[in-house]
């Protein structure tokens, strides 16, 4: 009897979890999935100290840390919140609905418009767990240099929130009783997509999938089940992932949700499926301007790295930034991370449910991506290890190597310039062919007047250089004064070593894709020009606001 009874309680105990979806705290809401479900381990294990890695049979020392991070778990966005509640005033007007579903009939939206897109309290304890973590992992790195941590964040309130609970979670770990620092605000570097016109053009054009795959057999099958149990004519798709935000943050912040019960994990499948086509087109690699609208940020790393070796001199130990899903996506996709055989389509589910490119597990809140820079003892070399979501990873763009160095990159060869091949002929300039006639330079008919250069009009004192005033001396190009020595190169002071170029190190280039690398160039002297304000990305339409982070 005793027995029997037990199993009708673990069977209700089953039928509660079904109906409030608690059986759904997998990596499967994809950019609202909590970092604790993304994780292959808990979090509670114990922390691996990554101060140091072996090389050639060499012990190489942490000198540094690029740390990205997304901000932590939040609340809806206000543009969310609103629609929650206007689905939910839709159903109550529908008195067989509440009949059927009677949660419905009491239910109030626990999301506070006040609250919008700011950190939850979910939020808090990720900040914390991260904070806990990083400080033990890289703490013979931080010990004593909490003021050599450069700390940025963006506009947005939620990465400030984000970076105040890590920092007090890093302090107490140390524990190191350091003030709190101001951050930087830079959104060119962590929100570059909203200041590339470039890339919205493209990001127009990459709904086809999505919207097709809307239209298709998986999400129609998942549509009409919902509307069937909902007992409704009529049910949209955007009232369908409307409900998946509600299950989604419910569960991830209260851990229970009864509007989970309109799902089944095959359908949260379908529907993580539906979201990574999106993001895939977007900021995967989908399209080339994807990655490379990531260069300021790569860039910023790259150079960081490069000034540590090339002077050896300890001014920060650590940049930790905050940003968002819409920042790490394209850096993950610069370093050819989670790349599949298959280009993700509407047509090929099937095909790519074991895919790599899964944003529920590389991209949830919170989620990070580290790259350390360790000096060898013996040798003096450097090498470079990245870490995913705090564990380790092969990068492709490298060799798909654990640690990789320089040599790793690009060749060492005095024919390549910005990690772009030229030839070695005189009519080639920054690896673009340019006409051998005299009156042309950088592949840019000018007149042949000996008072025009590069195309613009200059008296024909040789004090104007570039159409510019400058002084007489030969110490000056551009207007500004450059010592004659060697060593520099545009004004700016190089290391003679031939592993440099105009200024950076020839290992900064580890960051190319690098069937890509052609385009670098082109798109990095034409990235100022193409800025477009964030009220033309804030304000796009709603099919590129449906995850947007």
């Amino acid at each position: 009897m005793t027995s029997y009874i037990l199993s009708i309680v673990l069977l209700a105990t089953v039928v509660v979890e079904l109906e409030c979806g608690t059986n759904f705290t997998k990596p499967v809401f994809n950019v609202m999935t909590p970092y604790s479900w993304a994780k292959d381990r808990y979090v509670n294990d114990t922390v691996t100290d990554e101060s140091t890695v072996m090389y050639n049979g060499e012990v190489c020392q942490i000198v540094n840390l690029n740390l990205l991070m997304r901000h932590v778990a939040r609340y809806p966005s206000l543009y969310w919140i609103r629609r929650m509640k206007n689905l939910h005033k839709i159903f109550q007007k529908n008195p067989e609905v509440v009949k059927k579903h009677n949660f419905l009939k009491t239910w109030i939206i626990p999301f506070a418009e006040e609250n919008a897109y700011s950190m939850s309290s979910l939020g808090n304890e990720e900040a914390t767990t991260l904070g806990r973590s990083f400080g033990e992992k890289f703490k013979q790195l931080f010990e004593g240099k909490m003021d050599l941590i450069d700390y940025t964040i963006t506009s947005k309130e939620v990465t400030r929130q984000s970076f105040d609970a890590f920092f007090k979670s890093l302090n107490e770990t140390l524990p190191a009783d350091a003030p709190m620092p101001i951050p930087t605000v830079d959104d060119q570097r962590l929100r570059f997509y909203s200041k590339c016109k470039k890339y919205r053009t493209y990001s127009d054009k990459s709904n086809v999938e999505y919207d097709a795959f809307v239209g298709g057999t998986k999400m129609r099958t998942v549509v009409d089940k919902i509307k069937k149990l909902l007992g409704v004519k009529n049910l949209k798709t955007e009232q369908v992932i409307t409900m998946h935000q509600i299950c989604a943050f419910e569960l991830g912040i209260f851990n229970q949700s009864d509007w989970c019960s309109f799902f089944t994990l095959d359908d949260l499948i379908v529907l993580d499926y539906l979201f990574d086509l999106s993001h895939f087109w977007q900021r995967g690699f989908g399209y080339q301007i994807n990655w490379q609208m990531s260069c300021p940020f790569t860039r910023h790393m790259l150079k960081r790295f490069d000034d540590i070796i090339a002077y050896q001199i300890e001014t920060t130990v650590a940049d930790i930034q905050f940003a968002h899903s819409y920042t790490l996506l394209p850096v993950y996709t610069a370093f050819g991370l989670f790349k599949d055989s298959n280009t993700l389509l509407a047509n090929n589910f099937e095909a790519n449910k074991s895919r790599r490119f899964r944003v529920s597990k590389s991209c949830p809140f919170s989620a990070n991506l580290g790259t350390a820079l360790y000096k060898c003892g013996v040798s003096g070399n450097f090498v470079v290890k990245m870490f995913v979501n705090e564990e380790e990873v092969n990068i492709p763009a490298c060799g798909s190597k654990l640690i990789f160095t320089k040599e790793d990159v690009r060749p060492s060869s005095s024919t390549y310039c910005h990690g772009v091949a030229r030839p070695s002929s005189s009519t080639y300039c920054h690896g673009v062919a340019r006409p051998s006639s005299s009156t042309y330079c950088h592949g840019v008919a000018r007149p042949s007047s000996s008072t025009y250069y590069h195309g613009v009009v200059r008296s024909s004192s040789g004090t104007y250089c570039h159409g510019v005033v400058s002084p007489s001396s030969s110490t000056y190009c551009h207007g500004v004064a450059r010592p004659s020595s060697s060593k520099y190169c545009h004004g700016v002071v190089r290391p003679s070593s031939s592993t440099y170029c105009h200024g950076v190190a020839a290992h900064v280039m580890l960051f190319l894709h690098f069937e890509f690398v052609d385009d670098l160039k082109s798109f990095s002297d034409s990235y100022e020009r193409e800025r477009v304000d964030d009220k033309r990305i804030d304000n796009s339409n709603t099919k590129k606001r449906r995850n947007n982070d």
